[in-house]
């Protein structure tokens, strides 16, 4: 049975948790709805879904007020001991909404946490389509490039990630959204020769 080793990134309340539950498919962490971290340490969850045995690895949040940076840094690297020998794959979570000044500090944090290699196991999941205008809310019809072009920070983080990118509505979950990203995240690990990321690249 094929495995995938995945870590989950992103600032507190993106909704690293409960992507986790969703792939999933049952509430394996508890989902916190306020702007702090809920998550203090790596925790890692397993499941199999489609056949395959994955393994998620949740973060702490960047931007947590619950850890300074010195305690920070140390607990969001051990994920690639978490998933040793290292991520198949790296989510960057986003929300789909705006795109703000601490997600720019979160983007190069985590480029000074890995280093730039990062980005060539990344996907970039933009959260909480539902809180889109109502212009948008069309999850599938959702103009990606339009709103990459409010920033250039985005721009070049989607670059840098070749243009690998999904969009997730929070509150209506579902197996199409689930198995969108499953096949990007597919995709990537083919296209990386089933190579991983590893604490030698950082």
């Amino acid at each position: 049975m094929d495995e995938w080793r995945i870590a989950l990134l992103g600032k507190s309340g993106t909704g690293k948790s409960s992507l986790i539950n969703t792939i999933l498919g049952e509430s394996v962490f508890e989902v916190t709805y306020s702007a702090d971290s809920g998550t203090t340490e790596c925790k890692t969850k397993e499941g199999v879904v489609d056949d395959k045995k994955i393994k998620l690895t949740d973060t702490p949040g960047f931007k947590s007020t619950k850890l300074s940076e010195n305690e920070l840094k140390p607990e969001v690297k051990k994920c690639t001991k978490e998933c040793a020998p290292g991520p198949h794959a790296f989510l960057i979570l986003l929300k789909a909404a705006v795109f703000t000044k601490h997600d720019k500090e979160v983007i190069s944090k985590i480029e000074e946490y890995f280093s730039e290699e990062v980005f060539k196991y990344a996907v970039v999941v933009f959260t909480h389509g539902d809180d889109l205008p109502d212009d948008n809310k069309n999850i599938e019809n959702f103009d990606f490039e339009k709103f990459a072009g409010k920033s250039e920070e985005l721009e070049l983080l989607l670059k840098k990630c070749d243009n690998r990118r999904c969009l997730v509505d929070n509150q209506n979950w579902n197996e199409d959204q689930v198995k969108v990203l499953l096949n990007t995240i597919d995709r990537m690990i083919e296209a990386n020769g089933r190579g991983c990321y590893t604490e030698m690249m950082s």
